[in-house]
């Protein structure tokens, strides 16, 4: 049942968009007394989901854990009973998969009932996205096949579940479920193994009823939230919707709220500097070349347009071009 609260008790500060802006933020490493100022690029007052990074530290975490349920269950409803509860795996799979190489998952889990799990964010379009969907999904099955030591045992059911910035099927549906059938009858040979595809610029805000379906509520944060300055008043009364908007509003958090979130992305961050330096070179040479190339990398990265117009000085209408 979804869990709501009387609109009286609303703190109408949550939904502000005012923009927290920092140039250094200090980190001391755990265990040690190392001093670690890393510099930051501003935040855009409202995170994006659509990027990959925000994705996974919204979703891939223990402490956001029911955020993740009610996300799945509102994907998997009919296809599979509901998640009760899920444990995080290892999203690097070390193996012999994909020419030798590792294979490293957004979001990598098993549910209390032995269902896998993998879900990703890809905004680069890739025109052979189904297979690797195919690959992870494999690798999941490997993995049972490798632990298994009664091969007579029925593998566990395994979902890929993709969300693409990007289209990819000729059809006017944005979820695509796609499974192993025969291709005389279309009966279903075997559900263990399931692609769900959900793409994302199909969706549009006059076609979602997310007064009164779970899943095109989240679809419309999902797709909208780093765009919106204020949340519809449906989505505000809800419980997990409005924990979502708070954990994204950047100005809202807490000091120590937004150290672990500089301390769980600082990977991100580094390439994000490393493209900036490439972006101050292109500026000494002056170059506009140089400066396209940035803007383009970042994004297909997935980074907010106006946290890009910041970084290179391009127009957003330029920016949208590329």
């Amino acid at each position: 049942m979804t869990d709501k609260i009387p609109s009286s008790s609303l703190d109408n500060s949550l939904f502000t968009t005012t923009s927290k802006t920092t140039s250094t933020t200090q980190i001391i490493t755990p265990n040690t007394s190392e001093n670690i100022t890393t510099p930051i690029p501003s935040l855009p007052p409202i995170l994006s989901l659509k990027t990959d990074w925000v994705f996974k530290w919204m979703f891939g975490q223990e402490k956001h854990k029911p955020l993740l349920i009610d996300l799945l269950n509102a994907i998997l409803q009919g296809k599979e009973p509901p998640i009760i509860d899920l444990t995080f795996n290892n999203t690097e799979q070390i193996g012999k998969q994909l020419d030798n190489r590792n294979v490293i998952f957004d979001i990598y889990c098993t549910t209390s009932d032995n269902t896998h799990l993998i879900i990703e964010m890809q905004n680069i379009k890739q025109p052979h996205y189904i297979d690797r969907a195919l690959a992870y999904g494999i690798t999941s099955m490997n993995k049972q096949l490798n632990t298994q030591s009664n091969w007579h045992k029925p593998l566990e059911p395994v979902y890929v579940i993709s969300f693409v910035n990007f289209i990819y099927f000729e059809k006017d549906s944005f979820i695509s479920h796609t499974r192993l059938n025969d291709l005389d009858t279309g009966t279903a040979i075997s559900s263990k193994l399931n692609l769900i595809f959900l793409e994302l610029p199909k969706i549009k805000k006059n076609q979602l009823d997310y007064q009164h379906s779970r899943l095109d509520a989240w679809l419309y944060l999902i797709n909208y939230l780093g765009e919106i300055e204020t949340m519809p008043e449906s989505l505000t009364l809800d419980k997990t919707f409005r924990e979502i908007f708070q954990k994204a509003n950047t100005a809202q958090m807490t000091a120590q709220e937004f150290e672990d979130f500089i301390r769980r992305n600082k990977y991100h961050w580094n390439h994000l500097i490393a493209l900036d330096e490439r972006y101050t070179s292109g500026m000494a040479e002056g170059k506009l070349e140089g400066l396209t190339q940035v803007a383009k990398s970042l994004k297909t990265e997935g980074m907010d347009i106006t946290l890009i117009q910041k970084v290179t000085g391009l127009s957003a209408e330029k920016i949208k071009q590329l």
